[in-house]
């Protein structure tokens, strides 16, 4: 089977890792208890690669692309669509004295909800995630349970579109990107936030919600550079969010998973690590700043 990368196009792609179906839908009923079986489409293997040109990583098959079920199933978990993100706060400020906005995947509409309280009235939002929809209509706000990037809309360009933590489940990114570029009026920004693949995360071998069927991509922000060379985009800024307090625990573990494994030394170290370690993390900005954390912000203005 041939490999191209879904950002260059080309066959100029390493192969990373592959894992087992069966594992990893064992591991999702451990986690979470969902039965993913269904969403593995008998797919014996998964199969992780980076493509050498942007840096991107990518899993294929493409069709293990999420359906709106999975999600249905992980919006049942409070911790799902987080009702702050460290990356709103960096997107209210870019997006001061913009007029047409729009979220895409916008969940439970928790970010629209703020845009709206802080003076934005033309703001609107896309989810096919119906129950999410149900809920952010239930705050009031405009949103279609459709795909803006499916081509089959017809409505007037946005001055800026968000779409946070959303592009990292599409199979077809640049598709999906140029899509979006058709929505977006010359001058317009396009704020996008991804997990972080430069981040502790990439030490945690079966990282479930970072890999298909929930993740299809990774992004590093030489991937969100590349992008200049295929859309008509121009990289604004890229931020890295510092390390979260609530992600210190996360952080702790994917670095003990990787200890020799020595028994008594291991448990005596692992001891020592959670406490000290989770003691200073928690208690110090500083030394959280420090820390790549979780997500990767990139805004983007396109350029005609």
């Amino acid at each position: 089977m041939t490999v191209v990368s879904p950002l260059s196009g080309t066959e100029n792609v390493k192969l990373l890792k592959i894992f087992s179906s069966e594992e990893v839908a064992k591991r999702w009923i451990s986690d979470f208890s969902i039965d993913i079986l269904c969403e593995l489409h008998n797919i014996s293997s998964i199969e992780h690669y980076q493509c050498r040109d942007s840096q991107l990583e990518f899993f294929v098959p493409l069709k293990l692309e999420a359906s709106p079920w999975l999600y249905e199933q992980l919006q049942k978990f409070d911790w799902y669509y987080m009702s702050d993100k460290w990356e709103y706060d960096r997107a209210l400020d870019d997006l001061t004295g913009i007029h047409r906005i729009c979220e895409i995947g916008c969940g439970s509409g928790r970010f629209l909800d703020r845009l709206a309280k802080t003076g934005h009235s033309n703001v609107e939002g896309y989810e096919t995630n119906l129950a999410a929809v149900e809920e952010s209509r239930r705050l009031g706000l405009t949103v279609f349970p459709e795909i803006l990037a499916s081509g089959k809309c017809n409505r007037q360009a946005y001055d800026a579109i968000c779409a946070f933590q959303v592009l990292e489940h599409v199979a077809d990114p640049l598709g999906f990107l140029m899509s979006l570029c058709q929505y977006l009026n010359v001058g317009g920004k396009l704020i996008l936030s991804v997990p972080n693949a430069a981040s502790f995360t990439r030490l945690i071998d079966y990282n479930l919600l970072d890999m298909p069927p929930h993740h299809m991509t990774r992004w590093r922000k030489e991937s969100f550079m590349f992008l200049e060379q295929v859309l008509p985009l121009k990289v604004i800024k890229t931020l890295v969010e510092p390390l979260a307090v609530y992600h210190v625990d996360y952080f702790l573990n994917a670095h003990i998973s990787r200890l020799p494994r020595v028994k008594l030394a291991n448990k005596l170290l692992t001891k020592v690590i959670r406490k000290c370690g989770g003691m200073v993390l928690r208690n110090s900005v500083f030394a959280r700043a420090m820390i790549n954390g979780h997500t990767l912000y990139c805004v983007l203005e396109k350029t005609g």
